[in-house]
């Protein structure tokens, strides 16, 4: 199932920080030409009031997937970069080496970000000197329509911080990778 990550409610963890903040967002992508557009444009029409930037990390794709990304190079805040055939987790790495901004989003290629999403994790890291901030988040089909609700903190709690909140959608400071 796919995620849509909510603005609210936003749980998250206790750090100080006097830090300037700006959010990175990390797409690490393989083969996924059928949900990238939505994921993207998801992204670019939050309205932050910070600098921001995002990094699509193409994986090798033998897709559709390398001309949707180059579609979206020429906008100022986006960086594209290709890879081949290193993983995922790798590609989202080189993704957060490349980026200068001090606080992180990893969003998987499938995913949507909820309005407001991005200002509401950045203002809760920012107010309350967190390193990590997460939102509960929507299970929604392949046609974007909501199955389902995970509260991250309830999942934390219920299963004795057995299962902890999932990487897409957190916001974390950099300087924790």
């Amino acid at each position: 199932k796919r995620t849509l990550s909510m603005a609210d409610p936003i749980h998250s963890l206790r750090a100080d920080s006097s830090e300037d903040m700006a959010i990175g967002v990390i797409v690490a992508v393989k083969n996924q030409e059928k949900y990238l557009p939505e994921c993207l444009e998801s992204i670019l029409s939050q309205e932050v009031d910070t600098n921001w930037q995002l990094i699509i990390v193409d994986d090798g794709s033998s897709d559709t997937t390398p001309e949707i990304i180059k579609s979206y190079n020429s906008i100022d805040n986006v960086v594209c970069i290709r890879t081949s055939g290193v993983g995922l987790a790798a590609a989202a790495n080189l993704g957060i080496k490349a980026t200068k901004a001090k606080w992180i989003v990893r969003v998987d290629s499938d995913d949507l970000i909820y309005p407001g999403t991005l200002t509401q994790l950045y203002m809760t890291a920012e107010k309350s000197g967190r390193v990590l901030v997460y939102p509960d988040y929507f299970l929604i089909d392949e046609n974007s329509q909501q199955v389902g609700i995970v509260n991250q903190k309830s999942v934390y709690r219920e299963t004795g911080g057995e299962h902890t909140p999932i990487a897409a959608g957190c916001l974390f400071r950099k300087s924790m990778w």
